[in-house]
C-alpha cells in the first residue's frame, strides 16, 4: 500500500459530512480492506468522485453521497482510496483536520447485502425470477 495523498473536494454530495471546498486525506485501499460504510474516492468516467460505500458486493460497490441522491454501482477496482480525514476550506491541508464520521449503515442496507451474498453463494442469482425480484426490492428499499 502506498502513502496517503491529498485531494481537493468540490460539491455538496457529501454534506453534511464533508463540506464543499475541503481538502481530503485519502489512504490507498488494499484488496482485503473492509470498505463498507467508509467514504471512498473512486474514478468514474475520467473524473474522481467521493461517496460513501453502502454495500460491498464482492467485485462491485454500491455507493451514494451522504446528502442523498441515486445509488450507483462501481467496480471495486476503481476505488482509489478511503477518505479518513478532511480539512475545511484549506487547499494546502494546513488547517485543522477532522475525522470522517462513519455512521452505522441503515439496517435495510446491511440486510439486503446479506441476502444478496446468500443468494449469490447458493447460485440462486441465476434463477429466472431473481433479477426482477432484486430490482423491485431495491426500488422499494431505496425510494
Amino acid at each position: 500500500m502506498g502513502e496517503p495523498f491529498l485531494v481537493g473536494f468540490r460539491g455538496g454530495s457529501m454534506a453534511p459530512t464533508i463540506p464543499d471546498g475541503a481538502t481530503l486525506e485519502v489512504f490507498p485501499v488494499g484488496d482485503a480492506d473492509r470498505i463498507e460504510g467508509e467514504v471512498v474516492l473512486f474514478s468514474r468516467g475520467g473524473s474522481l468522485t467521493t461517496h460513501r460505500c453502502i454495500a460491498d458486493l464482492g467485485g462491485w460497490l454500491l455507493e451514494r453521497g451522504d446528502a442523498g441522491g441515486p445509488v450507483g454501482a462501481v467496480p471495486r477496482g476503481s476505488v482509489e482510496g478511503i477518505v479518513r480525514r478532511f480539512c475545511r476550506g484549506a487547499t494546502d491541508g494546513g488547517g485543522d483536520w477532522e475525522e470522517v464520521r462513519r455512521p452505522a449503515l441503515p439496517a435495510r442496507s446491511r440486510a439486503l447485502a446479506r441476502v444478496h451474498r446468500a443468494l449469490r453463494s447458493c447460485g440462486a442469482a441465476r434463477l429466472p425470477f431473481a433479477r426482477p425480484v432484486a430490482r423491485a426490492v431495491w426500488r422499494r428499499l431505496l425510494a
